[in-house]
């Protein structure tokens, strides 16, 4: 199948349309003159492109981002690369990816992440190939940018893509894996309880209270004290600050106590 022109600019206006950002890789010069009229919100080099220095060096000068898959690249190419677009300041991610289609899992090479986070201080992320959601997890659980995946309508469907390709329904729920990981990431402090949280705390605390009736004058004594919940009334840590004291009121073995019980 091959898209005219027009077909490019309804694919554009229907995904943009859909609140979602149009790219597409481009092989050539005249497939990049092509797209550059869809005027697309970025580029992507695929892995066979990474050499391709004119075309690339077209795609810097157009201040759009740039998305890099490495799949046939060592880290020489990717150095050479990007040493042409960081001399436009050209603004790119990094892609990890295997060309072996599908991928097996223990060549997904997710071990490159940190390092290129260090070496090439840019947003990175992970072009899948293997047909699970397994690689993309992995990769969302070292925190990635960015993940690329494969969709087909159906896996009954026969085309190179079908093994390295995700339904949408597994695209869908890798979507909302990432929506919960973005939500994991959030910070918490642990230096205090939030006040929802310090309410169920409270409930399963204990408070200090009497083992009996007791009418107001009695001395409280060790004798006297036990600890029930939930813990709104006073503690149990403070248990020898009141043995000793009296009663302001009398107060029933099921009551907690509180500092006005107190004299």
């Amino acid at each position: 199948m091959e898209f005219s022109t027009q077909d490019w600019h309804e694919l554009a206006e229907h995904v943009r349309a859909e609140g979602l950002y149009f790219l597409s890789s481009v092989f050539s010069h005249e497939a990049f003159a092509l797209i550059e009229t869809v005027n697309p919100d970025a580029w992507k080099i695929a892995s066979g492109e990474v050499g391709s220095a004119g075309l690339i060096g077209r795609m810097a000068v157009t201040n759009k981002p740039i998305l890099i898959s490495t799949g046939m690249s060592t880290t020489a190419d990717i150095d050479e690369a990007l040493v042409q677009l960081d001399q436009v300041s050209a603004s790119y991610a990094l892609l990890q990816s295997t060309s072996l289609y599908p991928t097996p899992l223990s060549r997904v090479g997710l071990n490159v992440l940190d390092e290129w986070r260090t070496r090439y201080q840019c947003p990175v992320g992970l072009s899948d190939h293997t047909g699970t959601v397994w690689a993309p997890l992995e990769a969302m659980s070292r925190g990635v940018d960015l993940i690329e995946v494969h969709v087909i309508l159906d896996k009954r469907i026969t085309t190179p893509d079908t093994p390295v390709s995700l339904t949408f329904t597994e695209a869908a729920w890798l979507a909302a894996a990432r929506e919960a990981h973005e939500e994991l990431k959030k910070p918490l402090d642990k230096s205090n309880l939030p006040e929802d949280i310090a309410e169920i705390q409270r409930l399963f605390a204990r408070s200090l209270a009497l083992t009996h009736d007791c009418p107001a004058g009695t001395v409280i004594s060790n004798s006297l004290l036990v600890e029930k919940k939930p813990g709104t009334g006073i503690p149990p840590d403070a248990k020898d600050q009141i043995v000793g004291r009296r009663l302001a009121r009398s107060v029933r073995v099921d009551e907690l106590l509180h500092w006005d019980d107190l004299e």
